[in-house]
């Protein structure tokens, strides 16, 4: 890995934590995609070829774009882009189309945390994207599997170090344990304590 590529990396992700703050995620993910890219372009993220330094910094920014990606539903200008790219005038039509781009957004979450654990299994943070993201997907998508997400939800809210320390993370923990029991009465499922055979 050159130095250039990780200077490139590092300056992309300056700029995706500019617009994240902001509140302009559209933009954030787009800064992020560029830094991975810079690192890709000088060393294979997935070989052996790339130092752990470098993958550690790689979970970093796909957990930084699954953090931006989960925040996408806010980012009104995106929203708006949306509307103009279409054509869109009735914000009706808007908000369906804007429904599907935040389910979207979700899936690449989770991905992105996935993919940051998969360079840094101590990421902690991304356990916790990771969490976020199925949880999300879960309560907007009714479907058989929902208690199995739910499950994979908790095992990373468990995962992350932020659940022993931040309030918000044990609230939402709970919040999925919860959702697993209503779950399991209203289906036929088995109760989450239950032990898998």
């Amino acid at each position: 890995m050159s130095a250039r590529g990780t200077q490139k990396a590092e300056n992309f992700k300056a700029l995706g934590n500019q617009a994240f703050k902001k509140g302009k995620m559209k933009i954030a993910v787009d800064e992020y995609t560029k830094a991975i890219e810079s690192l890709r372009a000088d060393c294979d993220l997935d070989g052996e070829a790339c130092d752990e330094n470098v993958k550690k910094m790689g979970s970093v920014l796909f957990s930084n774009r699954s953090a931006a990606y989960l925040g996408m539903e806010k980012d009104e200008d995106a929203k708006m882009q949306l509307a103009y790219l279409f054509g869109a005038s009735d914000m009706s039509i808007v908000e369906v189309m804007w429904s599907g781009e935040v389910l979207k957004s979700l899936d690449s979450a989770e991905q992105d945390a996935s993919s940051a654990i998969l360079y840094d299994p101590d990421n902690a943070k991304a356990y916790f994207r990771k969490g976020m993201s199925k949880l999300e997907l879960v309560l907007r998508d009714e479907d058989h599997n929902a208690i199995e997400k739910l499950k994979d939800a908790l095992k990373a809210f468990e995962k992350s170090d932020s659940l022993k320390t931040s309030t918000a993370a044990q609230a939402k923990a709970t919040a999925t344990r919860a959702l697993i029991e209503e779950k399991h009465k209203m289906g036929n499922v088995k109760p989450f304590l239950e032990k898998d055979s």
